[in-house]
């Protein structure tokens, strides 16, 4: 089973979105919006989440002009459903220890699927930056990301390997100025 590179990242965003109601919309113009793609090309990845089996149709909108609506399968559905056809390991973005650590899977979440890995040291190293919280530390790396990314697709090909440490220093620097401010209000 080949599926197009942007399978991943659709199949993640809607497994977050169909979390709560188990029901994805495939709105096609903004989600090519969002990747920075084209229609025919997000097209094509959720026909072949829907050929593999990861997305179910369950209203099409096809007659209506409308976006069509999905169940979306977690991979435990899926293997459930379609036995001994996986046929390889997906190495996730943060180790299997912190598979239960909510800031792992969430910085994971906001990359957008890049093979971005978060382990438990790094983690933990972000959560020194004190005034730093979880929340603050999602809201940094969702807005410092993107920029990253620009800059670093165009040089080294290895780039995700790099970053969260990349990350962690960035951090280091936000904390600081976040802690100077403090001070100065305080005094």
């Amino acid at each position: 089973m080949n599926l197009h590179r942007l399978a991943l990242p659709i199949y993640l965003l809607a497994l977050r979105v169909s979390r709560n109601s188990g029901k994805f919309v495939a709105h096609v113009r903004p989600l090519a919006e969002h990747f920075d793609s084209s229609r025919p090309v997000v097209w094509r990845a959720i026909s072949d989440l829907k050929e593999s089996g990861f997305f179910i149709l369950t209203r099409s909108g096809k007659e209506t002009f409308e976006a069509s609506e999905y169940q979306v399968l977690t991979h435990k559905q899926w293997t459930a459903e379609h036995p001994n056809q996986c046929r390889e390991k997906f190495e996730l973005g943060f180790d299997d220890k912190a598979a239960t650590d909510e800031l792992g899977r969430h910085l994971y979440g906001i990359s957008g699927g890049h093979q971005i890995t978060f382990r438990n040291h790094r983690l933990a190293w972000y959560r020194k930056q004190k005034p730093l919280t979880d929340a603050d530390i999602e809201a940094e790396f969702r807005e410092w990301f993107p920029r990253h990314a620009a800059i670093q697709k165009a040089g080294s090909k290895k780039w995700e390997k790099s970053v969260d440490y990349q990350f962690g220093a960035h951090l280091v620097l936000v904390a600081a100025e976040r802690g100077r401010s403090l001070a100065v209000a305080v005094d």
